[in-house]
């Protein structure tokens, strides 16, 4: 795709600073990918400000117990460090100080609670640990390297995103609920949904291919705005913000996709990988992370969030069920997502994640149960149960279980 023999950089002219042309000076354009990265996550932060305290109803799931909740106002501290370290890096983005301590701190919140896993998050967070190994020694060919991998990470994430659309639960399922907002505009039924929704799906994997090639780039170029358009429009402010994090991220991943590939020199994995063997660790780390392990998830062995899999229909979730006499044990905040549903009385955990933290709920199991352990400890009464439906695989359909308090 694109690759060269001889040099790192295309040409040594199209690098030079002072072109008086961003898109031919590597530097300044990941000095501006490098702002937007900051400026995106502190946004979606803005509108998810509660995913990243500890005083909360909503459990958190810490990785392994690793790190315990901060006790409040310390996580308030930590929040508001969060956002200075990110500000910063958006005021300086040339600073490594910064984003040694940003990708640090983000490391030990992942840690604390792995709901705070989004694939923006997550995105972001790999981008920024790419920009750990700039370093101002050859600063020209070192900002080409460090372009040249989150290409590759942001290509792949279309790649995946679009292979885990490729399940009859996205066909005939997914598809038509994400674009009701225009089909509900139209005066007819519209034909062939179904052969849609396939195309959309084959097109959005071409498109994380196509923006690595030099032939294709400019017309997956396009076709990635034209996407994120229409997510704007499906699941945006016309759709009541559903969900704010989602639509959010959709536009900074426009913006995102355009500086890093609009009129960008051609992809080279030779480049990807070239420099000190100190400084390809983060790249590899993060090549690694989105290029390969999304795979595992279509055999439920690497988790949903971390593999893109998102509005395909087909990922883990869960509800609560009680008697019905039972929901008026829950707080407030709670008893406003559970439905009647004749003698029971349904919680969706998925509404109360979008409530506090505009938002879904991380789609696996063990956040779920974590979920279900709060609500058993309020409720305290041995009726209640946990319904958890398992995604399908390659090789198996949806399974579903059912789980009493206590059980794990």
């Amino acid at each position: 795709m694109g690759e060269r023999g001889g040099g790192d950089l295309p040409d040594s002219d199209s690098t030079r600073p002072g072109c008086g042309d961003v898109w031919r000076d590597e530097e300044r354009r990941l000095t501006l990918v490098v702002r937007l990265l900051a400026v995106a996550f502190l946004v979606c932060i803005a509108v998810s400000w509660r995913l990243w305290i500890s005083e909360r109803l909503y459990p958190l799931v810490p990785l392994c117990g690793l790190v315990p909740a901060f006790f409040a106002p310390l996580d308030r501290a930590i929040l508001l460090l969060l956002v200075g370290l990110l500000a910063g890096l958006a005021a300086a983005p040339r600073s490594s100080r910064f984003a040694i301590a940003l990708v640090g701190l983000v490391a030990v919140l992942f840690a604390q609670d792995q709901s705070r896993l989004w694939p923006s998050f997550y995105e972001f967070f790999l981008l920024l640990v790419i920009v750990l190994s700039w370093r101002p020694q050859d600063a020209a060919h070192e900002s080409h390297r460090l372009l040249t991998a989150m290409r590759f990470v942001v290509a792949a994430v279309y790649f995946w995103s679009g292979v885990q659309k490729l399940t009859p639960h996205f066909v005939h399922e997914e598809f038509a609920w994400f674009i009701r907002p225009l089909t509900d505009r139209v005066p007819f039924a519209v034909p062939g949904l179904p052969f849609l929704a396939v195309a959309a799906a084959i097109g959005e994997t071409l498109l994380g291919l196509g923006l690595l090639s030099h032939r294709f780039r400019r017309f997956a170029l396009l076709e990635a705005l034209a996407m994120h358009a229409i997510i704007f429009f499906c699941i945006g402010p016309l759709r009541g913000d559903w969900n704010d994090a989602a639509w959010l991220w959709s536009l900074a991943s426009a913006l995102l996709a355009w500086l890093l590939f609009h009129d960008a020199p051609p992809f080279s994995f030779r480049t990807m990988f070239a420099g000190p063997w100190p400084a390809r660790v983060p790249r590899a780390l993060a090549v690694a992370l989105v290029g390969a392990a999304p795979l595992l998830n279509n055999v439920n062995r690497w988790d949903s969030a971390l593999s893109f899999n998102v509005y395909t229909g087909n990922v883990t979730a869960a509800v609560v069920v009680m008697p019905a006499g039972l929901a008026n044990r829950l707080p407030p905040e709670m008893a406003a997502h559970v439905g009647i549903q004749g003698a029971a009385a349904v919680l969706d955990v998925n509404a109360w994640a979008r409530a506090e933290f505009n938002g879904g709920a991380y789609p696996e199991e063990r956040v779920f149960r974590a979920v279900f352990r709060t609500v058993c400890g309020l409720v305290q009464d041995p009726d209640l149960r946990l319904v958890i439906v398992e995604k399908a695989t390659w090789f198996s359909p949806k399974t579903q279980r059912i789980e009493s308090c206590g059980a794990d």
